[in-house]
């Protein structure tokens, strides 16, 4: 059968006797060794005539040496189709270089039809897509995606591309959509960093580093490092802004800076001494030194206060002044007024019984770059005297 290319083959029986003719079918072929061979699948009384079906009554007898021959059977010609012909087709036509043509518009469901027909019933009958309905949508042009156009030419929904979006923009990508890396992060070459930001809300940095900033604070809203409150400010070695570490970082003394005052009051001591931090006087700066004493024998021996300057050591005195005669709950005042690295020294006290007492002191010698003191010693004429009056509270200012 293979040799024929076939699964069914048709032969006569005695062709050469009208009587005895007789037409077969057969599926298979046994061959023997001896030379003979035998048909298997074998169809006997076939008719003559379309549709050529088999009948018992058209089968014949044959002697054995009848002749079969395989021939042009009426059965051939069935297998074959015909362009007028109506075909029923039971095996598979595969079509490997062309496809069947037609221009005729198909009218049943079971029918094929063509491309043109499929494309255009495709696109008519499919709905405009929504939120809700699947159906027809428009690619966006960059331009549309960049303007937010909701509808494209055909009126139906704008959709964005893939081509025109893109997590990592190693090139300049005009009108693109911003995608987020695996992270869940945009990349930074998406932002201009050569453009100003305005920040208008508080915003917390876990690390900042400005080579350069200027800043005008809001009415209401301050400039504030989270978790640093009511300290001083210092870099670490890799600038990380710190709250500074009182008597570590700078000296943890009662002294404030331009024109902030600062009051100390508490325990009362005869003698008071108050540091002066270095650089903290230089050219041109004043310093006001207001201090109040309390109740003692001020008013009745004869003696009042006396202040001490020092510099460099709380022990080595500059320049001394006493006052005495003065009354309990002194108000006494000292400036120093720097001119370079020397200084005018002021003193004036107003005592209980409201008296004045002016002393000017002139040429004082500062190394305003080392710490300097100033002691107030209550009820003392000699530099460093104690004294049974207190000093009660004091406040500086440098302006």
């Amino acid at each position: 059968m293979a040799c024929m290319n076939t699964d069914i083959a048709y032969g006569t029986l005695d062709p050469q006797l009208p009587t005895k003719k007789e037409l077969i079918s057969f599926t298979g072929i046994t061959q023997n060794a001896a030379g003979t061979a035998v048909l298997t699948g074998v169809t006997r009384g076939l008719s003559f005539f379309y549709p050529f079906t088999a009948s018992t009554t058209l089968r014949q007898t044959h002697s054995g040496q009848s002749i079969f021959i395989l021939s042009d059977a009426p059965q051939v010609f069935a297998e074959y189709t015909a362009k007028r012909n109506d075909e029923a087709i039971t095996g598979l036509w595969n079509f490997n270089s062309y496809l069947p043509t037609t221009s005729i518009t198909p009218t049943s469901s079971i029918q094929f039809t063509n491309k043109a027909y499929v494309d255009g019933v495709a696109l008519v009958s499919a709905p405009v897509s929504d939120e809700t309905t699947k159906g027809v949508v428009e690619l966006a042009t960059q331009i549309e995606m960049a303007s937010s156009t909701i509808l494209g030419s055909t009126l139906a929904p704008l959709v964005l591309q893939a081509r025109y979006a893109t997590s990592s923009p190693s090139v300049v990508c005009g009108l693109c959509a911003v995608i987020t890396g695996n992270a869940g992060k945009i990349a930074q070459a998406f932002l201009n960093l050569t453009e100003p930001f305005t920040w208008t809300a508080h915003h917390i940095f876990s690390s900042l580093n400005a080579a350069s900033a200027s800043t005008t604070n809001a009415t209401t809203t301050n400039f504030s490092i989270t978790g640093i409150t009511s300290s001083l400010l210092k870099t670490n070695s890799t600038g990380i802004v710190q709250a500074a570490v009182a008597g570590t970082d700078y000296e943890n003394v009662p002294f404030a800076a331009d024109g902030t005052v600062i009051t100390t009051s508490g325990t009362a001591t005869t003698t008071t001494t108050i540091v002066i931090p270095a650089n903290t006087l230089f050219a041109n700066k004043l310093m006001v030194l207001d201090f109040f004493t309390g109740s003692g024998a001020a008013g009745t021996d004869g003696k009042g206060y006396g202040i001490d300057i020092g510099s460099g050591s709380a022990t080595t005195t500059l320049r001394d002044y006493s006052v005495s005669g003065v009354n309990a709950k002194t108000h006494g005042q000292l400036r120093l007024i720097v001119n370079s690295a020397t200084a005018e020294m002021v003193v004036t006290s107003f005592n209980g019984d409201g008296g004045t007492f002016v002393s000017t002191v002139t040429a004082l010698t500062l190394n305003t770059a080392n710490k300097n003191y100033i002691a107030i010693r209550m009820n003392a004429v000699n530099p460093g005297d104690p004294g049974t009056a207190t000093t009660k509270g004091y406040t500086a200012q440098v302006f």
